[in-house]
């Protein structure tokens, strides 16, 4: 992100606080993408044996 700092769009001053939030975003982006694959995996297998003999 060392862009960030010349990009002609962003304030010098503002940079730093604009580096963190687009860090806290990335983090938050990569558990919503472990929580999509977590349910993917949930629905692709949902109609397998063993995920019908669990539920009785």
């Amino acid at each position: 992100m060392i862009h960030l700092r010349v990009n002609l769009f962003v304030d010098p001053m503002h940079a730093k606080i604009i580096e963190t939030n687009l860090q806290d975003i990335e983090r938050e982006i990569e558990k919503l993408e472990v929580e999509v694959n977590r349910i993917k995996h949930y629905y692709e297998n949902i109609n397998s044996p063993a995920a019908m003999d669990s539920t009785t």
